[in-house]
């Protein structure tokens, strides 16, 4: 009883803090935010307490190669967006859905080393980059700031969506469950929150930047997967979260790089 408590303040707390900061961000950098990874780190995190480092280790595999089945979620939320624009508030999230539980089923058969765990999403993330490009980013939202409703049902849906992941790991092993690990349990629900409240110009800004931020949670799962076995959960969870922060750093230094015209685009592409 005291796990889940933990769970689900952690969770909701967490969810709210990003929530807070992304609001004040342009939708660039929150898209790019939104691939830091928070949700990652709780589901993986708990998974370790329960299930130990051994299950932890063997999930973040499977979870880094789930990172393909994210990407999809969020090709086919933009893509719904296009083909159904008179109905994509309600088709986007339930394609976006769909697509990331095809893609897990798909990767659920092969087995993983973590090599080949990390270029399933680091090759996905390159040709999706391609179709993103012509996407625009749209301007920093001039209504007033999310209602209070609106980040407590995110915090709910992404409690809600950890305690389900955590709590079937055991029962359906640690493959099934590092594929639902990556699951985008903070950034999903904060898509459909921005496309709800600023339309779907804001969602598809947030899709092409969580694709670029990817990275973040590529090495997140790469140094967890390698730091649990070795380390243990806490420490583990610590140099993680460490490779994270330095990936996204340079990331942003790298950014500054990019020619002026590289980030500009044709919304609605």
């Amino acid at each position: 009883m005291e796990l889940l408590l933990i769970k689900i303040v952690v969770s909701a707390l967490t969810v709210l803090g990003l929530a807070l900061i992304a609001e004040h961000m342009e939708p660039r950098l929150a898209g790019v935010l939104s691939a830091f990874p928070l949700g990652a780190a709780i589901v993986l995190y708990f998974l370790g307490l329960e299930n130990g480092p051994a299950f932890v280790a063997e999930a973040a595999v499977y979870a880094t190669a789930g990172l393909g089945a994210a990407l999809v979620l969020v090709f086919a939320y933009h893509h719904a967006i296009r083909l159904f624009p008179r109905h994509d508030r309600w088709f986007a999230p339930l394609a976006g859905v769909a697509g990331f539980l095809s893609a897990a089923a798909v990767l659920k058969p092969f087995s993983f080393n973590l090599t080949a765990a990390v270029a399933v999403p680091v090759v996905t993330a390159v040709v999706l980059a391609a179709r993103f490009r012509p996407i625009g980013n749209a301007a920093r939202p001039i209504r007033e700031p999310l209602k209070l409703q609106a980040h407590a049902g995110r915090a709910a849906l992404t409690t809600l969506m950890v305690l389900l992941i955590t709590g079937i790991a055991a029962a359906v092993g640690p493959s099934w469950a590092g594929l639902f690990a990556a699951f985008p349990v903070s950034m999903f629900p904060f898509l459909i929150i921005m496309h709800l409240t600023y339309g779907p110009d804001h969602a598809r800004t947030i899709v092409k930047n969580f694709n670029l931020g990817i990275g973040a949670l590529v090495t997140y799962m790469a140094v967890a997967a390698l730091a649990y076995p070795r380390w243990g959960v806490n420490p583990g969870t610590l140099a993680a979260l460490a490779s994270a922060v330095v990936y996204l750093f340079l990331f942003s230094q790298f950014r500054r790089y990019l020619q002026p015209g590289e980030e500009k685009g044709i919304p609605g592409g």
